[in-house]
């Protein structure tokens, strides 16, 4: 019975027959040249597609390589003594041998122009973003004595010592043509020609990556949220348009960087019901029939008609409300018993540097970390919510319509931005600096409330608002739009 085996010519040496066979055919009247090349932003490929369909592409472009390739060869065949096409994944290599130099520079000029062309005409695979490079070179002339000492050892069946004149002839060859790929690949981000060294810049980066990555996967089981995480990664490979960012917000786990709740209100006037319902809502997140709610008012000058307001409204659904007047002096002790008591700690809006500077003058939230209740909720609007975040927006007070960038407290690790206005993200100078930072914009009459371990869940008064989520990437907000439900 005949044995399977591979398909394919039978060969037991390490090194590869086709390398063997065309350097057999270069001699000192001839050329050896070298192309190699790879597949640019095959990574995000995998991360947008899967890594079915990635190497669905990879196939695809291999035999659109070796098919051009082929057509060029048979073009010059009268001068070409060996040619052959070795793939590797995204990663290819030619090796040949031509009596005439001329139609080599031809080739390295036009190869990828015609890969690119082939890769397009009737492709049922979309390429997207990706990009074939290739660098070319004539191998210099001394390498001929190496390579003739390579297929006398060859010929004997020396296969150990013919292996090693092979590894070291043909990391002499790559260098050369992997020099030649990065200074097409690098071409015009920086003046002259410095392939190694951004090369070697990019590898330190991949490093750095690399274990960040790989702490970040060992942390996973550490995590509040990881069932959260997981339910919304799925189950199948690859994201869809600004996936990403939603991921990157939960890997970074607001609620592992505090002990509380958050309840985040974009904005809105109390007065004329433009929060009625996200009232009720932060009152029954509470599960107390008569919650003890401590109002903060400060943001807004302690204004006697915004307490009397809150009041009447928390007042008129069971809530216990009491008042924290920040303008008045208050001992560390006074301010502890009430926080102690709080369900719910409420910051108004008003001005949020003149909120943040009172919260420091009274150690406030040092007491609240020390010794409000687990299950306290912060609540905040506009003002009161956006200083809770690592840097938040906030109106220019000598130009009300210039914004401006401003720290905050960090407990929720990203850009706030109450009152969100779409309108306004291309004229905001100052997110450019802000580059890699998560985002969170909440509309007037919308909600964030981020459950302390668990979920985050959006709400907004009429159903119609909605809160965007994003990073800062490229000097550029890009945002996600999500709308009433569970981030999930």
């Amino acid at each position: 019975m005949k044995k399977n085996k591979l398909l394919g010519k039978e060969w037991d040496k390490p090194y590869n027959p086709l390398i063997i066979e065309v350097m057999k055919n270069y001699d000192k009247d001839s050329f050896l040249f070298a192309i190699t090349g790879d597949l640019d932003n095959l990574g995000i490929f995998v991360a947008r597609r899967g890594r079915a369909k990635a190497e669905n592409l990879v196939d695809h472009y291999n035999q659109v390589i070796r098919n051009t390739l082929q057509k060029w060869a048979e073009q010059n065949e009268n001068n070409l003594s060996g040619i052959c096409f070795i793939p590797s994944g995204e990663e290819i290599f030619i090796l040949g041998v031509s009596n005439k130099k001329e139609i080599l520079y031809g080739l390295f000029d036009n190869f990828k122009e015609e890969v690119i062309k082939n890769l397009k005409k009737d492709n049922p695979i979309t390429i997207e973003m990706t990009l074939p490079n290739f660098g070319g070179v004539i191998i210099k002339e001394g390498l001929r004595e190496e390579i003739r000492g390579l297929i006398r050892k060859d010929e004997k069946g020396e296969v150990k010592k013919a292996y090693e004149i092979y590894l070291n002839l043909m990391e002499k060859i790559r260098n050369e043509t992997a020099r030649e790929l990065d200074i097409n690949k690098f071409k015009g981000l920086v003046i002259g020609d410095y392939p190694v060294q951004l090369r070697n810049i990019i590898f330190s980066q991949m490093l750095k990556y690399k274990s960040r990555t790989k702490e970040i996967l060992k942390s996973i089981d550490k995590k509040t949220n990881k069932n959260l995480l997981f339910n919304f990664c799925g189950d199948k490979y690859g994201l869809k348009e600004g996936d990403e960012h939603k991921i990157n917000f939960l890997l970074d786990n607001p609620f592992d960087r505090n002990k509380h709740n958050f309840f985040i209100i974009g904005g809105g006037v109390m007065r004329n019901n433009e929060t009625e319902n996200i009232d009720k809502l932060l009152i029954k997140k509470t599960n107390k029939k008569n919650p003890v709610v401590l109002f903060v008012p400060v943001a807004s000058a302690d204004k006697k008609e915004y307490i009397e307001d809150f009041d009447k409204r928390y007042s008129s659904y069971g809530a216990n409300v009491r008042v924290l007047k920040l303008t008045s002096k208050n001992s560390n002790k006074e301010i502890k018993n009430q926080i102690l008591k709080a369900d719910i700690i409420y910051f108004g809006g008003g001005d949020p540097l003149i909120l943040k500077k009172k919260i420091e003058e009274n150690n406030l939230l040092k007491i609240i970390k020390k010794f409000a209740k687990k299950d306290v909720i912060i609540a905040g609007i506009s003002a009161g919510a956006a200083i809770w975040f690592k840097f938040f927006v906030n109106f220019d007070k000598e130009n009300p319509t210039k914004l401006k960038m401003e720290k905050g407290f960090d407990l929720i690790n990203a850009i706030g931005w109450m009152h969100f206005d779409k309108e306004k993200v291309n004229f905001f100078d100052n997110i450019k600096n802000k580059k890699n930072n998560l985002f969170m914009g909440v509309e007037n009459s919308a909600v964030i409330f981020l459950e302390k371990n668990k979920e985050i869940h959006f709400f907004s008064e009429n159903g119609k608002k909605i809160i965007y989520f994003g990073e800062v990437l490229n000097e550029k907000l890009n945002i996600q739009i999500s709308k009433e439900g569970k981030y999930a």
